[in-house]
C-alpha cells in the first residue's frame, strides 16, 4: 500500500484553500502529511485567509498515527488566530479497527 500524500499543488481560492489527501495516511506518512499542512496553513496566514479544509475522499485507509497527525495539525491551526483547519472525511470504513 501506498504512503498518503498530498495532491499537488493544493487548491488555492481566494482565502481559502483544498489540501488533498490520498493514500494511506499512518506512520509512514506522518511527515509528509505534517509537511503538507504546515505549507497550506502558511500560505493561508501570507493571504490573510482564514480556512484550510483537508480533504480525505481519496485516502484508502487511516490510521491511529494518521489521525494523531490531522488532531496535531487541527491544534496547529488553532494556534493561529482566525484560522480554521476543517477535515472533510468519507465513511467510516476506511479507518483502521
Amino acid at each position: 500500500m501506498s504512503n498518503a500524500r498530498a495532491r499537488s499543488p493544493p487548491i488555492a481560492e481566494g482565502q481559502r484553500m483544498l489540501l488533498e489527501l490520498v493514500g494511506v495516511l499512518g506512520a509512514t506518512a506522518e511527515g509528509e502529511v505534517t509537511d503538507a499542512v504546515d505549507d497550506a496553513l502558511q500560505h493561508i496566514v501570507g493571504v490573510g485567509g482564514d480556512l484550510v479544509l483537508v480533504d480525505l475522499t481519496a485516502v484508502t485507509r487511516l490510521g491511529t498515527l494518521g489521525l494523531a497527525t490531522l488532531l496535531r495539525a487541527q491544534e496547529a491551526a488553532e494556534e493561529i488566530r482566525g484560522i480554521d483547519l476543517a477535515i472533510n472525511a468519507p465513511p467510516a470504513s476506511i479507518a483502521v479497527r
